[in-house]
C-alpha cells in the first residue's frame, strides 16, 4: 500500500497545475459519486454476466468442434480471461468504495484510485493483447481525464466521517414529535 500512495503523491503533483473545477462542482462531485459508482457497478454487471456466458460457450464450442485450432483460439482467450479478470476485480472495489464513498471517507477515494490504476494496466495489456494503438491511446485519455475528476475531489475526503448527508443525519430534541 505505501507504493500506491507514493504513487497517489507523484500523480497528485501532475494534476495540480491543471486548471480546477469551481468549489460548486468539486462539492456536487463529492456529494454524488458514492450513488454514480453505483450506477457503474449496475452497468458493469450487466456486461459481466454474459461476458462469463459468452466466454464459457465459446471455450467449449472450440474445444469440441475446433480441436485442429484450438491452439490458435485458446490464445485468443487469454486477453479476454485477463481482460474478465481485472473487470471483476474492478467492480469488487468499486462495490467496497460505495459506502465509504457516502460518508466521505479517504478510503473510498483510494479505493477508486486502485480503480483507476487498474484501468490502466488494462489499457496496457489492450495495447499488446489486439496491438490496437488507437483503443490504446483512447483508454489512456479516458483515464487522465477520469483521473482529473477523481483528483479534484481528493481533498474532500478525510480519513474520519466529516459530513453526513443530509438525509442520513438524526434528528434533533426539536424535530423529535412531543409525547402527550
Amino acid at each position: 500500500m505505501e507504493t500506491v500512495n507514493k504513487l497517489e503523491v507523484t500523480i497528485a503533483a501532475w494534476y495540480k497545475g491543471l486548471p480546477h473545477l469551481p468549489e460548486g462542482a468539486r462539492k456536487w462531485i463529492t456529494n454524488n459519486i458514492w450513488w454514480i459508482i453505483l450506477v457503474g457497478v449496475i452497468l458493469s454487471l450487466m456486461v459481466i454476466i454474459p461476458a462469463f456466458s459468452w466466454l464459457f460457450i465459446g471455450g467449449s464450442l472450440i474445444a469440441t468442434y475446433g480441436m485442429s485450432q484450438s491452439v490458435y483460439y485458446g490464445a485468443a482467450f487469454i486477453p479476454a480471461i485477463i481482460a474478465l479478470i481485472i473487470l471483476v476485480v474492478d467492480l469488487a472495489l468499486s462495490i467496497m468504495a460505495i459506502s465509504p464513498l457516502k460518508a466521505h471517507l479517504k478510503r473510498g477515494w483510494s479505493l477508486l484510485f486502485v480503480t483507476m490504476l487498474l484501468g490502466v494496466i488494462s489499457v496496457i495489456l489492450t495495447l499488446f493483447s489486439n496491438q490496437d494503438f488507437g483503443a490504446f491511446l483512447s483508454g489512456l485519455i479516458g483515464t487522465a481525464v477520469g483521473g482529473y475528476f477523481l483528483f479534484e475531489i481528493r481533498d474532500n475526503f478525510s480519513m474520519v466521517a466529516t459530513k453526513v448527508h443530509p438525509k442520513l443525519a438524526t434528528t434533533t430534541s426539536t424535530d423529535a414529535p412531543k409525547k402527550a
